[in-house]
């Protein structure tokens, strides 16, 4: 089950909160570990990554107390991305991977601002982007190939001085 199902189905169970400055930064399970502080993103990242096996608000409160010794984090945009993590798993599974991408950028509507988005997710955005305009440009390409093929065909079956204006054309 994934992290963000346990957060759908309300799966974790509830523990005692504590004051955030009595726990650790880390999870057990990350002791070995930094906390991935390349981007926003990479943080709430690295915060989830022990959500199946520690309650959300245990986590919350972790990064409650990283933030407090860190500067531009915000808990409130936080727990909007665990919201946003849960909104994501409830979504169908589909081939149509434009309405997928569609329905992502919505819920990214739905839970953040304009520039909230731009900070978590453009890059993601871009590369998904990037990732549906080449897979159309490979099936125009495909297209393309398959009328050719068949040109090719009526080509061979074209009259001999057809052929012969063609293929003589300056151009």
């Amino acid at each position: 089950m994934s992290v963000v199902s346990l957060i759908v189905a309300d799966a974790w169970v509830s523990t005692e909160t504590r004051d955030s400055s009595e726990l650790p930064i880390q999870a057990s399970s990350q002791q070995d570990t930094q906390v991935d502080d390349g981007s926003l993103r990479d943080t709430f990242d690295y915060f989830l990554s022990d959500a199946s096996q520690t309650d959300v608000k245990i986590i919350e409160q972790r990064f409650e107390h990283y933030s407090d010794n860190s500067n531009g984090l915000e808990p409130a945009l936080f727990k909007k991305f665990i919201q946003y993590k849960a909104a994501l798993a409830e979504l169908g599974a589909t081939e149509d991977f434009n309405a997928l991408h569609q329905q992502i950028l919505a819920i990214q509507a739905r839970f953040f601002t304009f520039e909230e988005q731009q900070r978590l997710f453009a890059e993601e955005n871009q590369m998904r982007e990037l990732a549906l305009r080449q897979r159309e440009l490979k099936q125009i390409a495909q297209s393309q190939k398959s009328t050719c093929r068949c040109g090719n065909k009526n080509w061979r079956n074209s009259p001999q001085s057809y052929r012969t204006a063609i293929t003589t054309r300056a151009y």
